[in-house]
């Protein structure tokens, strides 16, 4: 995981926890935060996956 990576991810918690702390919850910025920590998930596994298989083709 990418340190900006990892940034991000605890933004989008911050994020989420003051969305949680106020008083009229907006779904549409749940729903951001959530999908772009999404993303940056995928993206990681994404990586760790090309990362596996690059490895087995080198072992043929």
């Amino acid at each position: 995981m990418k340190k900006d990576e990892v940034q991000e991810i605890k933004t989008q918690i911050e994020i989420l926890r003051s969305i949680k702390e106020s008083k009229k919850i907006k779904r549409s910025m749940v729903k951001e935060c959530l999908s772009s920590v999404r993303n940056i998930l995928e993206g990681i596994t994404g990586n760790v996956v090309a990362a596996g298989l690059v490895y087995l083709i080198s072992q043929i």
